[in-house]
């Protein structure tokens, strides 16, 4: 009998050692429900993530270029600047307003943009526009909004200005516009409160514009960033990450809150098996006297309680493994996450998540586990022969 064969025995060896033990692999069990909740959990957070971001990240541009009214002389000189970098960009204006169709009104953002076909392509994944065949205003907006206001294709409606209220005769400027296309992006802050405009209708619209911004299609590298910085210092840049630090904050957070139930199950099985291991030592004094009578020193005594718990990680994290890894290929086929979130706003994301990460995971439940054979292993170790083999249960 080989040594790890005999210590499999011993472990699972019930009173007389006719029967095996079955709460040995409870332990195992667990660690592997456990790396799969957590695993899943990462992989589930991370695609919602990178589905929200990159929708995010499309509508609002990767980082925009703030003026104001020190640097609203500056904004050709930043264009010839950008153009000679090869960086594309949208002129824009940012303002809150009110939509209208008959009796119905929504408060809304409104962003208008100077090339809104190209916007409407780039930015929303709009391409069939017909921007000409109305003498109206185009006007596009999110789903979510069109349902609430009954507003389709070619329908008609007014944006309306409060904010540049003529206080004189209390008239508030507004103007008319023709829906040409309708965004979806599943994601209700955008599809309910945004609507695109031209920038000339918007600058004819709002009288009071504060701002202006060049949304550019990627971020600015370091060294484009601080010639920007030196040669217009007035000129504010903000990337997506800052402006939404909030957003990425919180979703990181709760990541890791998500991911913590997962390693409540792994805490508990380390505690289970640190108590099946306790139990064992208390039932198996006089056997283990016995080996050590029989010339098997403390130090060999004390392996197989962490050969016991090595087995378990080995076993239970390549079971977690395995049972990920279906789980995956089985969203993949059957789309298992867009049925049980179809009532969810976002229902439609891949799983992700990388091989470091997984390594870490299973890495750290292992150590854990490790961890808890480590007692028993040294009460072991400082039993005598003589009293262990006299010890009554």
């Amino acid at each position: 009998m080989n040594k790890l064969s005999f210590i499999i025995k011993f472990v699972t060896a019930k009173g007389s050692g006719a029967k095996r033990s079955k709460s040995v692999f409870l332990p195992v069990i667990g660690l592997a429900l456990g790396i799969m909740i957590v695993l899943l959990t990462l992989a589930i957070m991370n695609g919602m993530e990178e589905e929200v971001f990159s929708k995010l990240r499309n509508f609002h541009s990767p980082a925009k270029l703030k003026f104001d009214s020190k640097s609203l002389g500056e904004v050709e000189n930043v264009k010839t600047f950008l153009d000679t970098h090869d960086v594309e960009y949208f002129s824009t204006i940012y303002r809150n307003a009110v939509i209208k169709k008959d009796d119905d009104f929504r408060f809304i953002s409104v962003i208008a943009v100077d090339d809104i076909g190209k916007f409407a392509d780039h930015q929303l994944g709009i391409s069939s526009l017909e921007l000409n065949r109305s003498p109206l205003n185009p006007l596009l907006i999110g789903n979510e909004l069109g349902y609430s206001l009954n507003l389709s294709p070619n329908d008609e409606c007014e944006l309306l200005s409060p904010v540049d209220i003529n206080l004189a005769t209390g008239s508030v400027p507004k103007a008319s516009f023709q829906v040409n296309g309708i965004f979806d992006f599943d994601i209700l802050n955008i599809d309910m409160s945004y609507a695109i405009i031209p920038l000339e209708a918007g600058k004819k619209l709002f009288d009071k514009i504060d701002y202006e911004y060049l949304l550019l299609d990627t971020e600015l590298d370091r060294k484009q960033l601080i010639k920007i910085q030196q040669r217009f210092p007035t000129v504010q840049y903000i990337s997506w990450e800052d402006e939404y630090e909030s957003l990425v904050s919180a979703m990181k957070l709760e990541k890791i809150a998500y991911s913590f139930f997962g390693f409540i199950i792994i805490f508990i099985s380390a505690f289970n098996l640190l108590s099946i291991m306790s139990m064992m030592v208390m039932r198996k004094i006089p056997q283990l006297g016995i080996l050590m009578a029989m010339g098997m020193n403390s130090k060999k005594i004390s392996e197989i309680f962490l050969v016991q718990a090595g087995l378990t990680v080995l076993v239970g994290s390549t079971l977690g493994g395995i049972l990920t890894y279906l789980v995956f290929r089985l969203n993949e086929k059957y789309q298992l996450l867009k049925m049980l979130l179809s009532d969810f706003p976002l229902s439609n994301f891949p799983l992700i998540i990388s091989w470091q990460g997984a390594l870490a995971v299973i890495f750290g439940a292992s150590m854990i586990i490790m961890l808890a054979g480590f007692y028993p292993a040294v009460k072991v170790s400082k039993l005598n022969p003589v009293d262990a083999i006299d010890y009554i249960k």
